[in-house]
């Protein structure tokens, strides 16, 4: 490698870095030279857990003093820390574009959340809608089209079973690709997702797994649509290993939203479900 260019070492070094995190940290220790190449592609991606034996493997947050330096690089967040402590660490990520806020929010941290907000450039999120906007109303609420004025890909991590609970998203003008909860009884909010989403290629009905798998068999349990009582063919039923799907997507992997969309393309080439008695078709059927 020492007779290659050197544009095409840092070339072949970022290419590395991009495909793997763990590689870019073992590459960032190589050289300072190498730590500034690769440091865009190992932060791009943050995943922060309250401090446990269970999340071991995951990083605790580093100061605002860290955030300052390196927060230009953020482009997408899972938190499942203290709410408290976002707020000044997203002003320093002004890039941020895909963030999952899995944690409890009370009215008072909504209400300081809300305007930072709206003011990053946010296409993909994963939130409690009803715990966002607890002090407001998310279906009139014109901060609403301000924060979510670029958003393409919502993940409603709520119950919905009325329409009326979630109507406020037929507002959002970019809005392609729709998840929520699946219960048994969420045929109203379905079907008004449907049909008043003008823009809607996806609606995901998600069930949750602890089982971690490997990420070219993420779509296990692809359920048929018949089971939502829909048979639109841009429903899609998935089980998901949460964590793992939402790391996949943010290292520009295979998640549940591609899994949905290469179902979804299928079935509008016609394409048929090999369902079992249990609603499973065969993973084979779907690669």
């Amino acid at each position: 490698m020492d007779e290659l260019p050197l544009e095409i070492v840092q070339e072949i070094i970022e290419c590395s870095a991009r495909s793997n995190r763990h590689q870019a940290a073992t590459l960032s220790r190589v050289s300072r030279a190498v730590n500034d190449w690769v440091r865009p592609h190992l932060l791009k991606s943050l995943i922060y857990y309250e401090d446990s034996e269970e999340d071991r493997n995951f990083h605790p947050v580093p100061s605002l003093s860290w955030f300052e330096t390196n927060g230009k690089y953020v482009r997408n967040m899972l938190w499942r820390s203290g709410v408290a402590k976002l707020p000044p660490i997203l002003e320093l990520c002004p890039h941020l574009e895909n963030l999952a806020l899995w944690t409890y929010i009370s009215e008072a941290n909504a209400t300081v959340l809300l305007p930072i907000l709206s003011t990053l450039p946010l296409r993909q999120i994963s939130v409690n809608l009803q715990a966002l906007f607890s002090g407001s109303d998310f279906q009139n609420e014109q901060g609403r089209n301000s924060m979510f004025r670029c958003i393409t890909h919502l993940d409603i991590i709520q119950r919905c079973t009325e329409w009326s609970q979630i109507e406020g998203t037929a507002q959002l003008p970019c809005l392609t690709h729709l998840s929520i909860l699946q219960p048994s009884d969420n045929v109203g909010a379905v079907s008004g997702a449907l049909e008043h989403c003008a823009r809607l290629r996806i609606l995901a009905l998600l069930r949750f797994s602890t089982i971690q798998y490997q990420r070219n068999v993420r779509h296990i349990a692809e359920e048929n649509a018949i089971l939502c009582h829909c048979s639109d063919p841009r429903v899609v039923g998935l089980m998901v290993e949460v964590i793992g799907d939402w790391d996949a997507g943010a290292m520009g992997g295979r998640d549940m939203w591609v899994i949905a969309e290469e179902i979804v393309a299928k079935r509008l080439q016609g394409w048929r479900e090999v369902v079992s008695t249990v609603g499973v078709p065969s993973s084979s059927d779907i690669k």
